[in-house]
């Protein structure tokens, strides 16, 4: 049988820019990641990149970190 599937939409989330915000939702998907599949998607504001846009994905054991970056002022 397949492990059930779950989607977390993360206001607060690490990130390249500030590591440690959300990490505590990071945390806690971790204690039950064993149980699930997860998929986590978060979406950030920052004048970092140099593209309006850019995608970073990351993959923890059953985890797959979805994280957007896209500049100030381009996304209202």
């Amino acid at each position: 049988m397949s492990k059930k599937k779950i989607l977390h939409l993360a206001k607060w989330y690490p990130n390249k820019v500030e590591p440690l915000l959300g990490i505590f939702i990071q945390k806690h998907i971790q204690s039950v990641q064993e149980s699930y599949d997860h998929k986590v998607i978060s979406i950030y504001q920052t004048n970092t990149i140099i593209s309006n846009i850019h995608r970073k994905v990351n993959y923890h054991n059953s985890t797959e970190e979805v994280v957007f970056y896209h500049k100030k002022g381009f996304v209202k």
